[in-house]
């Protein structure tokens, strides 16, 4: 029987051969289109939503465990940040959660705020959360959570002003900074960009009308703090008030009656209420310090703290000092009181800057703040309010 003869068709051979390779190809170019498109939804949703709020299905107000306290308050399983006053109460923050006091020392509510880097700024009665190097922000009263958003920049910083608009600077392609003004509904209302100088701080006239902006300007290999006022009526204007050479600034308060003062790493910048510019420079290094509606605190000290200088400035810019010792780890002031935080003790200073009390405190505390005439203190696992009648001298 004959071998069956099998015949090869090389041309066509050679057309399956390059179909495989197109299909290939193809295959190849699809996917790759398919995984930027992938990359793309997910650096917009990244950018644009909470992906914890993703995740939960919806936006809630996630309720924190600082709840139905009384001081004092231990911080179990959280790590404190810092306390700040909101009129006549006080708001706590830990690295995951923030809680709201009364005066008397009764939690309010507590939020959970799923921050990296959180920092809150406080008004007269709002709380700005924000994470600092995210994108994300919240605003808050003592009863609930009222709006929160994001950036599609990242957030340096922020302030809240007395008719509860709030303004935060971010990170802006093609510009050295941005800052965006919200109203009290949370509807963006301004945005000014600036082109070439940092944005290092902010705040909000005592009015409410204009926002002041602390920046650093460079000019011939010089250094400069420039203070500029951007109006919040009609148009949203800029002004240059004021411009302080080979300075750095480092914070903005706006003082009731219109004045502002600067604090920079190497003086104290002050423009009147006339818009005249002064300023108080330090003779040696600044420690910290602190604002109240009418006046400026901080510390200086060389590096060894032997001896310390308390300068208090109103907000014409008359000064009061004092010499203290010790080491110097905070301030906090209301309009009566001055008190010094130094390593296991308080020193409180009266209006003419008179010592009337040393306070003997744990020496883990940090932070220290005052609300409606009483001293809070903060230390590594616990929240505390001095109270003198109970203090038995062995500290808190």
């Amino acid at each position: 029987m004959a071998k069956e003869t099998k015949n090869y068709d090389i041309d066509e051979y050679r057309r399956q051969k390059k179909r495989k390779k197109w299909i290939r190809k193809v295959t190849i170019a699809c996917s790759l289109l398919i995984l930027v498109s992938l990359l793309i939804f997910g650096f917009y949703v990244a950018q644009n939503y909470d992906i914890g709020t993703l995740l939960a299905g919806e936006e809630t107000d996630e309720e924190g465990t600082l709840t139905d306290l009384s001081f004092p308050v231990t911080l179990t399983g959280l790590r404190p940040v810092g306390i700040s006053s909101l009129d006549r109460r006080l708001v706590l923050l830990t690295d995951e959660e923030s809680a709201f006091f009364s005066a008397e020392g009764n939690s309010l509510r507590s939020f959970a705020h799923r921050f990296t880097n959180p920092v809150q700024k406080t008004g007269d009665n709002r709380v700005l959360t924000y994470d600092r190097g995210g994108y994300s922000y919240r605003i808050d009263s003592e009863n609930n959570l009222l709006y929160s958003g994001r950036l599609t920049g990242t957030i340096l910083t922020g302030a809240v002003s007395r008719k509860n608009q709030f303004a935060l600077v971010s990170s802006a392609s093609g510009y050295a900074g941005c800052v965006t003004v919200f109203d009290s509904s949370g509807k963006e209302k301004v945005k000014w960009y600036s082109a070439s100088e940092s944005i290092v701080d902010i705040g909000f006239a005592y009015d409410g009308d204009a926002l002041i902006i602390a920046c650093i300007g460079f000019e011939q290999g010089t250094v400069y703090a420039k203070v500029y006022s951007l109006s919040l009526k009609s148009g949203a204007t800029e002004e240059l008030l004021a411009s302080f050479s080979d300075s750095i600034p480092l914070a903005v308060d706006c003082k009731k009656g219109g004045a502002v003062h600067v604090i920079c790493d190497n003086r104290l910048g002050m423009i009147g209420e006339q818009g005249e510019v002064s300023d108080i420079s330090f003779d040696s290094a600044l420690l910290t310090y602190c604002f109240t509606e009418q006046r400026t605190i901080f510390l200086l000290s060389d590096a060894s703290q032997i001896s310390v200088s308390l300068k208090v400035v109103n907000a014409s810019g008359e000064t009061l000092t004092a010499i203290t010792k010790g080491e110097i780890i905070d301030v906090a002031a209301d309009e009566e009181t001055v008190y010094v935080l130094k390593k296991g003790s308080v020193s409180c200073y009266d209006k003419t800057l008179s010592e009337t009390a040393v306070l003997t405190v744990d020496a883990e505390i940090f932070d220290i703040e005052t609300v409606g005439g009483q001293l809070y203190l903060l230390g590594s696992n616990r929240l505390t309010l001095w109270e003198e009648e109970t203090n038995d001298g062995s500290g808190l």
